[in-house]
C-alpha cells in the first residue's frame, strides 16, 4: 500500500512538473508572437546600417535567434546516437536532474521542450554562450557552428 501511494505521489509531481514546463514552453511562444518580428530586426547584424554582429555574441540570448535556426539546433540535439551527445546531455550539462529529463523525454520535441524551459527559466542568463560552453563539453561542434553562424532567410517584409 505504501509502494503504491508513493509510486501515485511521484506520478503526481511528475504530472506537475510537466504542466510546469509546457506553461513556461506556451508563455515564451506567446511572448514572442505578441514581440512578432522585432527580436529578428535587433539582432539581425545583416541589417543596412548595421555596425556589424554585437561585440559580444555572448550576451545574445537563445531566444534570440531565428525559428528556423532553433528548429535546426532542436532537430540535430533530437537525432544524436549517443543520448549524452544528444538533449539529454545537453539537460545534464544545463543543471537538469534525471527527473525533470525523464519527463521531458515523454513529450514529443523535448529538446525543443529543454531549451524552452531553459530559455524561460534562466531569462536573461541563457546566453548564447553558456550554450555554446554546454555543447562543447560534449563534443557538438556541429551545434556550436550553427549556433554562430548569421541567420539565413532573414527578412523584412
Amino acid at each position: 500500500l505504501a509502494y503504491v501511494a508513493f509510486k501515485c505521489w511521484r506520478s503526481h509531481k511528475q504530472r506537475q512538473q510537466l504542466a510546469k514546463a509546457r506553461t513556461a514552453e506556451l508563455g515564451a511562444l506567446d511572448r514572442d508572437q505578441r514581440h512578432g518580428d522585432s527580436v529578428v530586426f535587433l539582432d539581425n547584424p545583416q541589417l543596412p546600417g548595421s555596425q556589424g554582429p554585437h561585440p559580444e555574441l555572448g550576451c545574445r540570448l537563445y531566444l534570440h535567434l531565428s525559428r528556423q535556426q532553433q528548429e535546426e539546433v532542436e532537430r540535430l540535439l533530437e537525432v544524436s546516437g549517443e543520448p549524452d551527445k544528444g538533449w539529454q546531455g545537453l539537460a545534464s550539462r544545463l543543471g537538469y536532474h534525471a527527473d525533470a529529463v525523464e519527463i521531458m523525454a515523454q513529450g514529443q520535441v523535448p529538446a525543443h521542450t529543454l531549451l524552452r524551459d531553459w530559455a524561460v527559466k534562466e531569462g536573461s542568463g541563457a546566453t548564447l554562450r553558456v550554450l555554446e560552453d554546454a555543447l562543447a563539453a560534449l563534443g557538438r561542434e556541429d551545434v556550436v557552428r550553427l549556433l554562430s553562424s548569421p541567420a539565413e532567410g532573414c527578412s523584412v517584409v
